[in-house]
């Protein structure tokens, strides 16, 4: 006759998760934020940090595109349609809940739209680019001679 010790688990069965459902639950988490996190985002709204994140990051990708492509490049902001543009790449929007100003050399205002150059040496046309909402205005400074991007709050 077989005989148990104490203790012995044999006889019943093992505790714990299969493989199988483990790998179902992963898959049930990874759908649910899926679908979870960008309703939740939406529902956020895009800040006035964002909105200066964005245009900085803009402006650095074409001063980062005019070195690498050893031409000049230009970056427009477009105020009335509140959208901006790197060269040739299809304009982004802005939320029209955003006020945007600028300030640039002569040459590059052209009907409502304004450009800071960025050349092959990494210098630009110079200027600042503004996003504002309420009484808070976020300056994106852009150096003539460095083409570097300040960001300066007031």
């Amino acid at each position: 006759m077989p005989t148990l010790a104490a203790g012995s688990n044999s006889g019943r069965p093992g505790r714990g998760f299969t493989l199988l459902e483990t790998l179902v639950v992963l898959a049930i988490l990874s759908l649910a934020l899926t679908l979870v996190v960008p309703a939740v985002s939406r529902g956020l709204g895009t800040s006035l940090d964002d909105i200066a994140r964005q245009l900085h990051t803009a402006l650095r990708e074409t001063r980062s595109q005019a070195v690498s492509s050893q031409r000049s490049l230009l970056f427009v902001l477009d105020v009335p349609g509140h959208a901006y543009q790197i060269g040739s790449q299809p304009q982004r929007s802005i939320p029209q809940e955003f006020a945007l100003h600028v300030r640039t050399a002569r040459q590059e205002l052209h009907s409502g739209r304004a450009g800071i150059r960025f050349y092959p040496d990494g210098s630009a046309t110079g200027g600042r680019v503004g996003v504002s909402q309420g009484d808070e205005t976020i300056w994106l400074e852009i150096d003539w001679l460095t083409g570097r991007i300040s960001r300066v709050e007031q």
